[in-house]
C-alpha cells in the first residue's frame, strides 16, 4: 500500500460512513442495516492493512 492509497481508502471510508449516517437519520432501516457492517468490515480492513505495512516496514531487531 503506497502512500498515496491511503487517503484514497480513507475517502472511500468517509463517503461510506456519510452514507450509512444519512441512512439512519431518515430513518431507513433496510439502508442503515446493508451500511453498518459495510463500513465495519471496510474500516477494519483499513486498519489492518495500516498495521501489516507497518509491520513490515519497522521490523524490531531485538
Amino acid at each position: 500500500m503506497s502512500k498515496a492509497k491511503l487517503p484514497l481508502k480513507i475517502y472511500i471510508l468517509i463517503v461510506i460512513f456519510l452514507c450509512h449516517l444519512l441512512s439512519v437519520t431518515y430513518e431507513s432501516d433496510l439502508y442503515g442495516n446493508i451500511f453498518s457492517p459495510i463500513v465495519a468490515f471496510y474500516s477494519s480492513y483499513v486498519i489492518y492493512s495500516s498495521v501489516k505495512k507497518r509491520a513490515q516496514k519497522e521490523t524490531d531487531l531485538t
